[in-house]
């Protein structure tokens, strides 16, 4: 039996719009978000790899992506007692 591991990745889109690639995946802008088997992806859809190339989608490591999603957790927070203070 072949051993297959699925690596799992951590993506950030830098753009400020949805990102489709393929049917599955929806990268909402400034999110990080975990996608599995990257080199295949990047392999079947080319725009993604463009994206990357250009630093429209960055590759975080999980410190940097946790880390991300703690300052999105608390802007939002943030934004959101003060909709209440209005």
């Amino acid at each position: 039996m072949a051993n297959t591991t699925i690596k799992e990745t951590w993506i950030q889109n830098k753009e400020p719009h949805i990102i489709n690639i393929g049917e599955d995946i929806k990268l909402k802008p400034g999110f990080p978000q975990k996608i599995k088997n990257l080199d295949e992806l990047k392999e079947l859809y080319p725009m993604l790899k463009e994206k990357i190339s250009k630093g429209l989608i960055i590759i975080l490591n999980d410190k940097i992506a946790e880390s991300e999603k703690l300052n999105i957790e608390q802007e939002v927070a943030k934004r959101l007692k003060n909709a209440n203070m209005v």
